[in-house]
């Protein structure tokens, strides 16, 4: 009986040691590679692709026309 109770007892107390007392354990870092957009901000609204020639002008003239 005294050996079960001394087996048990040293168990409890490696486990409890060893959970206890763990070293902490990093994780492998995932990195992600992709590309991050950069939005610029134009200034002026008339510099962009679908802007007109002249500027406004010719956008108030065709406002005019309908």
């Amino acid at each position: 009986m005294k050996k079960i109770g001394s087996t048990t007892l040293l168990m409890f107390a490696t486990l409890s040691g060893l959970l206890l007392f763990a070293p902490p354990v990093k994780a492998d870092q995932i990195r992600y590679c992709y590309s991050v957009p950069r939005y610029y901000v134009e200034k002026d609204a008339a510099n962009h692709r679908e802007a007109y020639d002249d500027g406004y002008q010719e956008g108030r003239r065709d406002a005019r026309r309908g």
